[in-house]
């Protein structure tokens, strides 16, 4: 692929000069715009984008985050943990939100491909989801663990037991225990728990 060539036509060139490194800028232009849009010479959608790519913003510089123009905000990525992630900011005070949360294979979220699973929410905080089967003093263990405790659980009991009302107990970063001795076979607990990602 050739290079793009800035310099090209020189002041007092002939297009006879020029026209070689002209159709080089040219080939040059669609080939990087190529990479991840659709091509330039392509009847159907062109110009759209494929995939982004995005190289990183080094936390090491000054400032650690783009600059932005008024009314203006900027998605970008950086390396936490030794992993790229992608960050947001709107450029106030050298603020970020990061989106995401990526640290080795295992820990994509398992959100809608599990009965129990997790999703990330962003700035370090996840939510966990799951459901057992009832059986008295039912322990849960979380997908993946918190930083300490959980900042909050929800359970209910879901079937033809009592409603009186269940208590938890053993709450830790990897799990806890429900309490329910009014139950009925086939009755079943359905949970969510929110809190800062261990990993």
């Amino acid at each position: 692929m050739p290079l793009f060539d800035p310099t090209i036509p020189q002041p007092g060139d002939f297009v006879s000069d020029s026209q070689q490194n002209l159709l080089d800028n040219n080939v040059a232009l669609n080939d990087s715009f190529s990479v991840n849009h659709i091509p330039l010479n392509q009847a159907s959608h062109n110009g759209k984008h494929k995939f982004v790519q995005m190289r990183i913003v080094p936390i090491a510089t000054v400032p650690a985050i783009p600059g932005t123009e008024t009314n203006e905000g900027a998605i970008f990525t950086q390396v936490i943990n030794s992993k790229v992630q992608l960050f947001y900011t709107d450029a106030t005070a050298d603020r970020k939100y990061q989106l995401t949360n990526v640290t080795s294979a295992g820990d994509f979220a398992t959100c809608g491909q599990a009965t129990n699973g997790w999703t990330w929410l962003g700035q370090g905080i996840i939510l966990q989801y799951g459901s057992a089967l009832a059986v008295g003093a039912t322990n849960i263990s979380f997908s993946v663990s918190f930083i300490g405790d959980p900042y909050s659980i929800n359970a209910n009991l879901v079937g033809t037991g009592s409603t009186v009302a269940i208590r938890l107990s053993g709450v830790g970063s990897a799990g806890f225990t429900i309490n329910q001795g009014n139950i009925s076979v086939g009755d079943s607990y359905y949970w969510t728990a929110v809190g800062k990602y261990a990993g």
